[in-house]
């Protein structure tokens, strides 16, 4: 009786010439048709976990791979799958990290921002500045006469009360009778200096002394 060669099934592969056998493509490889010579690699972001497959199939939302890949892995913290294909870089203002559900980045918090891109968390905003809203790349600094001691804040900063000027955004301090404001620009004062002798100071302190009326005089910081 003849015998005739055959050809190697789906999922095989013959990879020399007299071959007595076809060889199973390897896990990551596949063979979607008869009779041929070897193996092709999944593509990148699809996997083959098992033997003898005839298709890769390709990674779930959230997930990728290298070309001739077993398995798929999570995207990368900073990233997420937010599409069949691939991981993408969270914008500024998100953030995702390693334990978050990789199919999406999530939105930075109040008090917290993010101006770079592909991070896995948002930072805190710094005494001075305020964020009241969620997803921002950067915080907002504290109005005029208004202060802000904490990080995170998620509110406007506190209004001072009167007679106290701010330093940096985070604190104030108390303005001396016999004093006058200095250093100041936009509506906001960060400094003051004791009124000199002849001179004197409203309560409420402003921008100049006022001097003596004739007949009267005054010691410094009056």
């Amino acid at each position: 009786n003849n015998v005739s060669c055959i050809f190697c099934p789906a999922g095989y592969a013959s990879l020399v010439r007299s071959s007595v056998s076809c060889v199973p493509c390897i896990p990551g490889t596949y063979q979607n048709e008869q009779g041929k010579d070897k193996c092709i690699p999944c593509a990148a972001n699809t996997k083959s976990p098992s033997a003898n497959s005839t298709r890769c199939i390709s990674c779930d939302l959230g997930k990728v791979s290298t070309a001739g890949s077993v398995q798929c892995t999570k995207c990368e913290a900073g990233t997420a799958g937010t599409g069949f294909g691939g991981c993408e870089s969270c914008g500024a203002g998100q953030y995702r990290s390693s334990k978050d559900d990789s199919t999406r980045c999530l939105l930075c918090v109040t008090g917290k921002y993010q101006d770079l891109t592909g991070q896995a968390s948002c930072l805190l905003c710094t005494p001075g500045l305020y964020q009241d809203k969620t997803g921002k790349a950067a915080c907002i600094p504290c109005a005029v006469n208004t202060a802000s001691a904490e990080s995170g804040s998620k509110t406007p900063c506190d209004q001072v009360a009167a007679n106290r000027i701010v330093l940096g955004g985070t604190t104030s301090v108390q303005v001396p009778e016999g004093s006058y404001l200095t250093n100041c620009s936009d509506g906001a004062c960060t400094a003051f200096r004791q009124c000199p002798s002849g001179w004197y100071g409203e309560k409420t302190a402003t921008r100049k002394c006022k001097a003596c009326k004739a007949g009267l005089t005054s010691s410094d910081a009056a």
